[in-house]
């Protein structure tokens, strides 16, 4: 009760600039849980989640374009993977750029088409993108270009996001690759080798000062739109963290378009006591600031 009505009190001073139009949770549906099973405590504030698998895609979870696609490399064979289970580069293209039109092709027959493709988690430190532990340069833009190639032979129009550890934006060859893409030669005339949607995974950040001064660092010509991670999980975060940085979002007039928790924790959305209800989520906060 005590953090709720701080919250309204805090809400109460709130000038709303440019909400973010999508806001949910990543890993909805954990293994061997079933997105419903999950979904059912979140519907009520969220319109974007995360789903790893073409089954989880094909429930009603993911009805009305609710759900983003994660696309991972050399994971695992439960979830949409490019390679399951490789741990190098070399291993992973033998298979991967095959395996990327198979996946665009499933997502063109899927009843339900997601919004939003989520392509690699921090995709320069993935094994399957490395050689001898060293990351192979322009591997991830490559891929990048080959999802591009397929969405557009298959007549679809999906944004890509990824979103980097705090190390990988501030490494200036890395977030050269990001902003810039392939050089000319390694993609085909008119297609993108570049997301559409980025993120920066950092759970200390409390201000939007902090925000805007690493995706500035980041994208400092708003060439892409902006995914923002808050501290989202219970173990690393508390009330007011989490109370603190949706302040701050919904304050910020800018470039963000999604609000991504990251992965689903029962005691942020189970409805225990751990966190108050009105900030298990920024859906949930933006709901209670209406009130």
């Amino acid at each position: 009760m005590k953090n709720l009505v701080y919250c309204l009190l805090l809400c109460s001073s709130v000038v709303f600039a440019d909400i973010p139009k999508y806001f949910g949770y990543d890993w909805i549906d954990p293994y061997p849980n079933t997105a419903m099973t999950v979904y059912d405590k979140v519907k009520s504030h969220t319109n974007l989640n995360v789903v790893h698998s073409f089954t989880s895609l094909g429930s009603s979870a993911c009805a009305d374009g609710k759900c983003a696609l994660n696309v991972s490399a050399g994971q695992s064979d439960v979830y949409v993977d490019i390679c399951p289970n490789k741990t190098s580069d070399v291993e992973c293209i033998k298979t991967s750029y095959q395996n990327i039109w198979g996946i665009v092709s499933r997502i063109k027959t899927s009843a339900n088409k997601p919004s939003a493709i989520y392509l690699i988690d921090e995709p320069f430190y993935e094994s399957a993108l490395k050689n001898n532990g060293v990351y192979e340069p322009y591997r991830y833009s490559s891929y990048v270009c080959t999802f591009n190639e397929a969405l557009t032979a298959y007549n679809m129009s999906i944004p890509l996001f990824t979103i980097l550890a705090d190390n990988q934006y501030k490494n200036p060859t890395f977030r050269n690759e990001i902003v810039n893409g392939i050089p000319s030669t390694g993609c085909s005339v008119g297609v993108k080798s570049t997301v559409d949607w980025i993120g920066i995974d950092n759970y200390t950040w409390t201000t939007k000062q902090q925000l805007l001064s690493a995706y500035s660092t980041l994208d400092p010509q708003k060439k892409f739109k902006w995914v923002a991670v808050p501290a989202s999980t219970y173990d690393v975060a508390n009330s007011d963290v989490m109370l603190s940085m949706y302040k701050e979002i919904a304050e910020i007039d800018n470039n963000f378009i999604y609000i991504m928790n990251f992965r689903y924790d029962s005691r942020v959305t189970g409805g225990g006591s751990d966190l108050d209800k009105a900030i298990r989520s920024f859906g949930e906060y933006i709901i209670y600031l209406s009130k």
